[in-house]
């Protein structure tokens, strides 16, 4: 994996550092009059500084901070037993809430009135669409389609692995990276067995690009997470689109390289 994603990592720190940076600017428009229409930080009102040192905000503060600690060790630890079976992301996330909300340190009506509910949305219909496609098999149809189209298992390994690393740096701009995984890795297995090589390659090229999800806005829940900042879906297009065909161009060049 390192192999891969090494070589890919240094790809985005040049990337950033020259064209991207360019690129960002002429997307954005930073210098336009409208550049922040739509973004609710920037239309947020100014918060007036208080003249008093009340006890209350210091308590709430260390509860604040207490509960970011406590919700990063679980995040770390529920990749592990016992942890696991008792915390997902969600149950975590809920736990934060539920104490700061209780604790009073931010107003439960505040904390309603700032929620971006557009993004809440948006992340449960493409959630919905992305679990509908793994589940009815319409994901993996899609899949098989695309790798019978390149001649299936007649194909060359070096066509197969630019195919595999296309179709899973596309789908999971639109799916969860698991769930690319989990749909994409059985179906390139069973090729490589039938090819009579090693399916691990393959493998390792699945979990490098299906954590490729830079070019939507609901590719990945930290894409979405940033669009009440007026963000629109074109823009993650114009920008990530560009990254991440380099990115899969230097995934499929180092895999073939090093991992054949």
């Amino acid at each position: 994996m390192t192999k891969i994603m090494l070589p890919a990592s240094i790809v985005q720190v040049v990337f950033w550092g020259t064209i991207g940076y360019t690129l960002l600017k002429k997307v954005l428009k930073p210098e336009s009059p409208d550049f922040n229409v739509g973004n609710m930080y920037a239309d947020a009102p100014a918060v007036e500084e208080k003249s008093t040192n009340d006890p209350a905000d210091g308590k709430k503060g260390a509860i604040s901070v207490f509960t970011m600690l406590l919700c990063i060790f679980l995040f770390v630890a529920s990749g592990f037993e016992p942890f696991k079976s008792h915390f997902t992301i969600g149950v975590i996330g809920m736990l934060g809430a539920v104490i700061v909300l209780g604790t009073k340190c931010i107003p439960v009506k505040k904390a309603y009135e700032e929620l971006p509910w557009d993004v809440l949305i948006t992340i449960g219909g493409i959630g919905g669409l992305g679990a509908g496609l793994d589940k009815s098999g319409g994901g993996a149809l899609i899949a098989n389609a695309v790798l019978n189209l390149f001649g299936g298992k007649n194909a060359s390994v070096v066509v197969l692995t630019i195919v595999i690393a296309v179709l899973t740096s596309v789908l999971t701009n639109f799916m969860s990276n698991n769930a690319t995984a989990a749909m994409i890795s059985p179906i390139a297995i069973a090729m490589a067995l039938g090819l009579g090589i090693s399916p691990v390659p393959w493998v390792i090229v699945i979990a490098a690009c299906s954590n490729l999800a830079i070019a939507t806005s609901y590719g990945t829940a930290v894409n979405m997470q940033i669009l009440p900042a007026g963000y629109k879906f074109s823009d993650f297009v114009k920008i990530g689109g560009p990254l991440l065909i380099i990115l899969i161009a230097v995934v499929t060049v180092s895999s073939v390289t090093f991992l054949f």
